[in-house]
């Protein structure tokens, strides 16, 4: 597992959230899965030139705010340490309610491994295909 340890002052800057129900909606069209725990990553290359994440945690999963903000908290901070390390994608997490049996120290080795499983595919598919931007 990489550790890649985060900028200095590195903040979660609103460049690399998906905001925009279109974003969404193109990541929902075409994407690519990783899953693991009740965790759901879907991801599909994007033209941005950086990584950008967003969540999409049901209230029929996770019944609690508090608990729904726990799992982005998590997410978002997983995702930061790791963003200079993935490639250019966007990505939607998405989550079961069996995710509530996970305390935090489990739930961000889940977001750990599962960023890690993006960039691993996503290098792979640009060994094969090197024409192809990711």
């Amino acid at each position: 597992m990489v550790n890649e340890a985060p900028l200095a002052g590195a903040g979660f800057d609103r460049s690399l959230r998906l905001t925009r129900p279109k974003d969404f909606s193109n990541v929902f069209a075409d994407a690519r899965r990783q899953a693991a725990r009740g965790v759901t990553v879907l991801f599909r290359e994007n033209a941005s030139g950086k990584p950008r994440i967003g969540f999409a945690i049901a209230k029929r999963q996770v019944r609690r705010a508090h608990e729904r903000n726990r799992i982005r908290r998590i997410g978002r901070e997983s995702f930061r340490h790791r963003v200079a390390g993935l490639p250019s994608v966007d990505m939607i997490v998405l989550v079961r309610a069996d995710v509530l049996k996970l305390d935090g120290a489990e739930l961000r080795r889940v977001f750990d491994r599962i960023l890690d499983r993006v960039r691993e595919q996503c290098t792979q598919t640009a060994s094969r295909n090197p024409d192809q931007p990711v």
